[in-house]
């Protein structure tokens, strides 16, 4: 109820020309200026609906990598940027920001490769 508290407080006072978008987990807060970035967010499987945490998540010359849950979030990305999912032994994913926009959370789900 805090936090509740505090934004609504805090919203008043904040540029009109900021979009924020709430997750479970995160607040992001963009520029409207930057109509064409996006937030996103996804869970990475195996096959067989396994957690893949620590995969490596490759977009715009930089990187992280899933969490604990195998879940990533990304705030103002391109939506026609690249994204590249990768995991030890599994087929990269290669898809677009826009494909796993946020709201809700896509699930993706990584195939393992063939020997």
């Amino acid at each position: 109820m805090f936090i509740n508290r505090l934004i609504a407080n805090i919203l008043p006072l904040m540029p009109k020309n900021l979009v924020w978008i709430f997750s479970k987990r995160y607040i992001a807060i963009n520029s409207k200026m930057a109509l064409s970035n996006i937030s996103v967010c996804a869970e990475v499987f195996n096959n067989k609906n396994q957690i893949l945490s620590g995969a490596t998540i490759i977009y715009n010359n930089t990187g992280k990598t899933t969490n604990k849950n195998g879940y990533f979030f990304i705030t103002n990305i391109d939506k026609e940027s690249t994204i590249i999912i990768k995991y030890l032994g599994y087929n990269n994913t290669i898809l677009k920001a826009k494909s796993i926009q946020f709201k809700p959370c896509k699930k993706i789900y990584l195939t393992e490769k063939k020997e």
